[in-house]
């Protein structure tokens, strides 16, 4: 067995041993629901007979850490060719391979910190605060919250997927991943690079808990304005407002598209112009 067969191995056992845990399978709870031409709702059930995904403490967030750190780690090693790299070097050889992007910014910055913690896990060089809530990386400099590790742990496996592909991030998929970066508190104010890619990308921030995910794919669209006023009264709520964390997903003109309800309670009197930014 190569270096690289190794690594394919490891990642792989990591991925079937940590598939039973909740936070590994989606950012999102979703409630789905179809909607027809008729405007029925149609409740789609869950499969059966699937074991019920395992919830984590934070504590125990921290303890599973260092296996998210490796499954990233090992990712991006057969991704970007850092096999036989040290950890010292590796995040400067990414900082050359990846570019500006939001995507590629927040893989950067998320490795980084990640690695950071779990040093200090492995090496004893750091440990709790004093009132057991924050995991110190620098002395009165940097810490990390254990309530936050959920979301930071939850971004692995979201990301290492496209990773692994040469599939892109939807508008919708970006708005997800700063959304729940966002949670981490993590976010440094000079980081200008992230944040410009955040202004430049149009990236919005979500509900990333709990969604309605309504499908209109049955639909077929003869005009913009027929869609629009759909998306404008679909879910709204006993105020007549349009219920936020809701998304929509549907076709117009052959084209997919996932918008969530965030962006149009924004922009209530949208253009064609500014749905095409959120196809899938």
């Amino acid at each position: 067995m190569n270096n690289k067969e190794l690594l394919l191995a490891k990642k792989k056992f990591i991925d079937q041993m940590l598939s039973r845990y909740r936070f590994w399978n989606g950012l999102v709870k979703y409630s789905p629901q179809q909607w027809t031409q008729n405007e029925v709702d149609v409740k789609i059930n869950l499969i059966q007979g699937r074991l019920k995904p395992i919830e984590l403490s934070s504590y125990e967030h921290l303890t599973i850490l260092p296996l998210v750190f490796d499954y990233l780690d090992v990712t991006l090693a057969l991704k970007y060719n850092l096999r036989t790299q040290p950890f010292t070097l590796k995040s400067q050889k990414l900082a050359q391979k990846l570019d500006q992007s939001f995507s590629s910014q927040l893989t950067i910055i998320l490795y980084n910190i990640i690695y950071n913690i779990r040093n200090k896990l492995l090496h004893h060089k750091g440990g709790l605060s004093e009132c057991g809530q924050y995991v110190v990386i620098i002395e009165n400099e940097l810490q990390v919250s254990l309530e936050n590790l959920i979301y930071i742990n939850s971004l692995v496996p979201f990301i290492s997927t496209y990773l692994d592909g040469s599939k892109k991030f939807s508008l919708y998929e970006k708005s997800l991943l700063w959304s729940y970066f966002k949670k981490t508190e993590l976010i440094e104010p000079d980081n200008k690079i992230l944040l410009e890619a955040v202004k430049n990308e149009e990236i919005i921030e979500v509900n990333c808990h709990f969604r309605y995910k309504i499908d209109m794919h049955s639909i077929i669209y003869p005009t913009f304005e027929k869609l629009k006023n759909d998306l404008q009264n679909r879910q709204l709520n006993e105020y007549g407002n349009l219920i936020s964390n809701t998304l929509f997903l549907f076709t117009f003109q052959h084209i997919e598209y996932a918008v969530p309800a965030e962006f149009i309670i924004k922009n209530p009197t949208f253009e064609f112009n500014e749905i095409k930014k959120w196809h899938i």
